[in-house]
């Protein structure tokens, strides 16, 4: 999520239409009954599947980020103590700080600051995150901590070390959950170190990076494997997620990440296909790389800011949603909302000190 993509002419374009897709994703996962969780009060049976379905599909959207992020920082080499002045540190100031506007932020809405503690907000700080969706930052620095070992085993990685990686992956993740619910039990008890968002996914997105043309020749029909495994996988996901509700008339997130790393690695080599097709064919100007390399730039703060900016963007949902079903009037408000992001970022990255944090 962060900006550490390379300033070189060899800046590699999907990375940044990932960034901004998964992005948007994020910000509709946090949109509740507006957008992601629709089929909790949809009526028709239809609409309820097809919601369903998309809210399976949004769960992508931090794999995808970790991906990106072993693109970018696994080929590297660097000292232990270059990584914690340079990254480590940087990402703890990012947390601190943004805990600490956060605290204000809630203040200013609650117009009282009689309960405002610096020692308290850092205390709690310590303990958990102060919004729920600031836990990527702890796994993010986790991952950064965790560098000097990733860049060695990345380094080693070959086809075989990649098939064991996924198939463990989707053993642990995925079978063994459906195992549990029909044996009635709440887990298998089993994990493995590698099976975390900030080991799995930086692994698996810097081999695909690296080896993506040995895999498109010897894999001729790539992309119509992926699509069907990730149609069935999220098919799996959904038919779970559905008797799960039907048998305890409650809506559960345990079984809609099921399969979500196929539909990662789906949507990651699709998307760099894709762009590979619009450079090559010139479909893409340097102005507009200019802009999407801009938009890429603001995610992060706009991920940061996200509750701050749909204070300011709510009323466009609600005039959309005059004139427009609730899903559309969702995906435009977010759509406004990235764009308000993409202008104060800018704006916050060429004037304020946090430009060189965010």
């Amino acid at each position: 999520m962060m900006n550490t993509t390379n300033k070189s002419d060899s800046r590699k374009l999907y990375l940044d239409f990932l960034r901004i897709f998964a992005i948007f994703l994020v910000l509709f996962t946090h949109t509740g009954t507006m957008g992601s969780k629709l089929y909790t009060i949809a009526e028709s049976p239809l609409l309820r599947i097809l919601y369903l379905y998309l809210d399976c599909f949004r769960t992508i959207n931090n794999p995808l980020l970790f991906m990106i992020s072993g693109v970018l920082l696994l080929g590297g080499e660097e000292s232990i103590g270059k990584i914690w002045r340079k990254r480590v540190l940087r990402f703890s100031l990012v947390l601190i700080i943004f805990t600490y506007i956060q605290g204000i932020f809630a203040c200013v809405i609650q117009r009282d600051f009689s309960n405002f503690s610096p020692a308290e907000i850092f205390i709690k700080m310590l303990a958990q995150p102060v919004r729920p969706s600031y836990w990527y930052l702890y796994s993010y620095l986790s991952f950064l901590a965790m560098l000097p070992f990733l860049r060695a085993v990345s380094a080693r990685m070959d086809r075989t070390m990649l098939i064991y990686l996924l198939v463990l992956t989707i053993v642990v993740q995925d079978l063994f959950p459906i195992i549990s619910c029909f044996l009635g039990i709440e887990k298998v008890n089993f994990n493995f170190f590698l099976n975390t968002f900030y080991v799995l996914y930086p692994l698996i997105g810097f081999y695909l990076d690296k080896h993506f043309e040995d895999i498109r020749k010897n894999y001729k029909n790539l992309n119509a494997v992926l699509l069907c495994g990730s149609f069935c996988g999220l098919t799996a996901a959904v038919a779970f997620t559905l008797h799960m509700y039907e048998k305890t008339n409650t809506w559960t997130e345990k079984y809609i990440v099921l399969f979500y790393t196929i539909s990662a690695i789906a949507v990651f080599c699709i998307m760099r296909q894709l762009c590979e097709f619009l450079v090559s064919n010139h479909l893409i100007s340097s102005a507009a790389k200019k802009r999407i390399k801009s938009f890429s730039e603001a995610t992060f703060g706009i991920y940061l800011l996200e509750n701050i900016l749909e204070r300011i963007t709510a009323v466009s949902y609600r005039v959309f949603g005059v004139i427009l079903p609730s899903l559309p009037a969702c995906l435009l408000y977010l759509a406004v909302t990235m764009v308000l992001g993409w202008g104060v970022v800018s704006v916050l990255k060429k004037y304020s000190p946090l430009g060189k944090l965010i």
